[in-house]
């Protein structure tokens, strides 16, 4: 990791020491000293080095990053079926057909467990590099994903050359050189130099994106696809037993193996008062609970179970040894009943509620 971060700020100097040189030959002006002579001298220089440093990941991410992910989910790549996220080791733990077991696959960016029923064993497909630690969905090398720095990398680019074109002009006009600068000009010099024209440029670096994008994209679809065909019979297998036993109605008995929060929000309008209408915007954090059906068919079957309302949630709290803890002290079994969804909710204690009716009349 320190080599490569050593390696990519060296890049990063040296490339923004190569672009301000090129634009200096495009302007005929030392660019290093514009700057120094330059009035806005701190703003200009933070702002392009901001801008730089953006344009240049983006860049970089695109150009060297992508294709090598890409060379990487082609190489090393993995799937199966999904079961549950364990938070504790951030680790993806998939159903594997061949192998008839649970597989743990290390993943920052673990998929939440099914919430119903119906959702369950959905396929999964992951990559990763060989020096990598943890695996990645491959989704993350999908459209949109590529997209971003397709859009940004150029924006950037185009703000730092306005950001030397605003140097160069304001330094040729305190010194009053007899050098002229214009966009037309800075196009012919281009062309002088590199014997390409703008226009030209921009068509190869719009190819390269290309070809870059669609090999990332269509090379991603191909992983799930694989998988997809791999695991489709086995999951209509497995998704079918666990209909059988799990239709709406039905009781089930469970263990809650893991918990962890997700961040939510609710936003109100309020009309009226000096400044008119304004919106508020809550953020709170909601437990989620993994829930293991262990006799449901001969493999396990999680689900994820959600509750807002304290009652229930002191419940199911009750057996981890503080609100941040992930994994309990202990694990229950408890009744959930499969709402008409077929997702799940704690089946309430008949006697309990016959003791809370008789409290609140009271």
């Amino acid at each position: 990791m320190l080599v490569r971060t050593v390696v990519i700020i060296s890049l990063m100097v040296v490339s923004a020491f190569l672009i301000v040189k090129f634009f200096g030959k495009l302007v005929k002006v030392d660019m290093f000293e514009a700057i120094i002579e330059s009035k806005d001298r701190t703003l200009f220089i933070i702002i392009m080095i901001i801008s730089y440093i953006v344009s240049f990941m983006l860049f970089y991410v695109f150009f060297v990053v992508f294709p090598l992910r890409v060379f990487d989910l082609n190489t090393y790549h993995a799937g199966g079926l999904s079961g549950y996220m364990d938070q504790s080791a951030w680790d993806a733990r998939v159903y594997d057909p061949m192998k008839g077991s649970y597989i743990n696959y290390p993943n920052s960016n673990t998929p939440l467990p099914a919430a119903k029923f119906t959702e369950t064993f959905e396929v999964l497909s992951f990559f990763k590099s060989p020096s990598d630690d943890y695996y990645q969905d491959t989704d993350s090398l999908g459209f949109v994903n590529n997209l971003i720095p397709f859009i940004l990398g150029p924006l950037f680019l185009v703000g730092i050359y306005f950001i030397l074109y605003t140097i160069a002009k304001e330094y040729i006009a305190c010194y009053v050189l007899k050098i002229k600068i214009s966009h037309d000009v800075i196009a012919a010099r281009f062309s002088g130099i590199t014997g390409l024209s703008p226009a030209m440029a921009l068509i190869i670096y719009l190819s390269v994106s290309v070809l870059f994008f669609g090999w990332s994209v269509i090379s991603a679809k191909k992983v799930r696809h694989h998988y997809q065909e791999l695991n489709a019979s086995h999951q209509r297998v497995l998704r079918d037993a666990v209909l059988k036993k799990a239709s709406p109605g039905e009781t089930l008995t469970g263990y809650v193996i893991r918990r962890f929060y997700i961040s939510e929000s609710d936003s109100t309008t309020e009309e009226g008062g000096p400044r008119g209408t304004r919106t508020k915007t809550r953020y709170y954090s909601v437990p989620v609970y993994t829930v293991e059906f262990s006799d449901l068919i001969h493999i396990p079957v999680y689900i994820s179970l959600r509750y807002m309302e304290n009652i229930e949630r002191e419940e199911l709290n009750r057996h981890f040894p503080d609100l941040k803890a992930i994994i309990p002290n202990f694990m229950k079994e408890y009744t959930f009943i499969v709402n008409p969804d077929y997702s799940i909710s704690l089946k309430k204690d008949k006697r309990e509620d016959s003791a809370r009716t008789k409290i609140t009349s009271f």
